[in-house]
């Protein structure tokens, strides 16, 4: 015979619970059969040597649920009252209208949480973007989100216990994800950007035609993520986005992890795919219009709002000496080289993209 020892009259869902008992020794060893509504089934275990068993389970779905448990076919049934459990973790505070490359607060509440606390913020089931830490059975946190679309937002605290809502991203100048493109993720482990400026490069690529594929130019941003990563043993593509001769903008280093690429990378760096520091070379007007759109994006962003007006800027030249520089530059006003092109920037466009932000902002 069987007998149910200890089991609770009510749980709430997602809440563990055991249900324990005793055989008669004729038992001991034999496999613990759960059954729940008389239909689902579930194997428990076996009886211990001094003819104890225990249970453990978590019901999903509230109600009145029937619990029968079976050993060497004797039965005992149990009703269990499942109630819907008030979430520990909450968000309470997401903007309805949220755009890529524009920074969003998302706040929250959590109980039984102490100070100090980490949480996690997951996009996609694949996107790590955030650690708030509570304080005072609070957290928040600041995201920017590069690719538009339906994503799935979760908050995690355990494997068992997180929250999940679906955001709808909406977007001006789409952005080629790194995954579309064929890029594992950014390291997590890389310093955090805190982006004061923006730095224009080019890559110094043969000049793709205007027409390329977008596989061609998939191929491109490979070749160029795997000179960073081989090349230079770099743990990532040193730009934070890359566009090409088309116009299409590729997302390079994940925004958020300070890039490698003028020497200081205390901003974003975007790079033109060409050479123009060929005489007569010059970004297409695609180029120019997608870089003006992506400036005015990240500029908004850190709160750039005349990047003309030149400020005390650290440069990597010997002895590091601060230079008045604007919040737009090129590479080479802060490290020694030709990049991005002619002088001046002008196979660039350089004081044309400030001005073209300028008027924007």
């Amino acid at each position: 015979m069987i007998a149910i020892t200890d089991i609770p009259d009510q749980v709430e869902t997602n809440q563990s619970f055991s249900i324990k008992g005793t055989t008669s020794n004729d038992l001991i060893g034999e496999q613990i059969n759960l059954t729940i509504d008389n239909q689902f089934r579930s194997v428990g275990g076996q009886v211990a040597d001094d003819g104890s068993w225990q249970v453990d389970f978590v019901f999903l779905s509230p109600g009145d649920r029937r619990m029968t448990i079976t050993i060497g076919g004797e039965t005992q049934t149990r009703n269990i009252e499942v109630g819907v459990a008030t979430p520990s973790l909450r968000i309470t505070n997401l903007p309805a209208q949220i755009k890529t490359l524009e920074s969003f607060v998302i706040e929250g509440e959590a109980d039984d949480l102490e100070d100090g606390e980490e949480l996690l913020i997951r996009i996609d089931r694949r996107f790590d973007v955030a650690t708030p830490v509570v304080q005072g059975g609070k957290w928040q946190a600041t995201l920017v989100l590069s690719q538009g679309g339906q994503r799935l937002l979760e908050v995690i605290v355990s494997d068992q216990e997180r929250i999940q809502t679906n955001i709808n991203v909406t977007t001006d100048t789409d952005i080629i994800t790194r995954q579309v493109w064929g890029a594992p993720s950014t390291p997590s482990g890389l310093p955090t950007l805190n982006a004061k400026r923006i730095t224009l490069h080019h890559t110094v690529n043969v000049t793709l035609s205007p027409n390329a594929s977008q596989a061609t130019e998939f191929q491109r941003m490979r070749k160029i993520r795997n000179g960073h990563v081989n090349g230079n043993n770099w743990s990532d593509i040193g730009y934070h986005y890359v566009i090409m001769p088309s116009g299409r903008i590729y997302e390079g280093r994940y925004n958020r992890k300070r890039g490698a690429h003028d020497g200081i990378n205390d901003g974003f760096g975007i790079a033109f795919d060409g050479s123009y520091h060929l005489p007569g070379s010059r970004i297409t007007d695609a180029q120019f219009n997608s870089a003006v759109a992506l400036c005015i994006r990240l500029c908004q962003r850190i709160g750039i709002t005349d990047p003309t007006v030149s400020v005390s800027t650290p440069t990597a030249f010997p002895g590091r000496p601060n230079r008045n520089l604007p919040r737009i530059i090129g590479h080479r006003d802060r490290f020694n080289t030709a990049c991005p092109g002619m002088g001046e920037g002008t196979s660039i466009r350089m004081a044309e993209i400030r001005q073209a932000v300028k008027a924007a902002l």
